[in-house]
């Protein structure tokens, strides 16, 4: 199951690195923004990206003590958001989703799922 999750966010930052390079005003809200990112898995690891020049690095296991963006949730519900079979807002307004991040970050989170 986790294979299939990493699988999926490493596909997505694929994807979210691809919108950076084709769409300036995408470009432009993230330019100079280096963030953390922490998908906290509720039941399964911690896994990390670096969001730096322009550019989301690939998800590791890591820590989350130091995340500027930190996204919680089990495995399941993970997977459902990225496969857009549940929305962010439905997930987290019952309690299945947990979001730490500024709002500025929120909106880049966003493109991401």
């Amino acid at each position: 199951m986790m294979g299939e999750l990493l699988e999926k966010l490493q596909a997505k930052a694929a994807v979210f690195n691809t919108r950076l390079a084709d769409d300036e005003g995408f470009a432009k809200m993230v330019e100079g923004k280096d963030r953390t990112v922490a998908i906290v898995v509720i039941d399964g690891p911690t896994l990390i990206a670096r969001l730096e020049d322009n550019s989301l690095t690939q998800f590791d296991e890591g820590d989350s003590t130091d995340a500027d963006v930190v996204i919680k949730a089990t495995n399941e519900t993970i997977l459902l958001l990225l496969k857009r079979e549940l929305s962010p807002v439905k997930a987290y307004a019952k309690g299945e989703l947990k979001v730490k991040a500024s709002f500025r970050d929120l909106l880049m989170m966003k493109k991401f799922f």
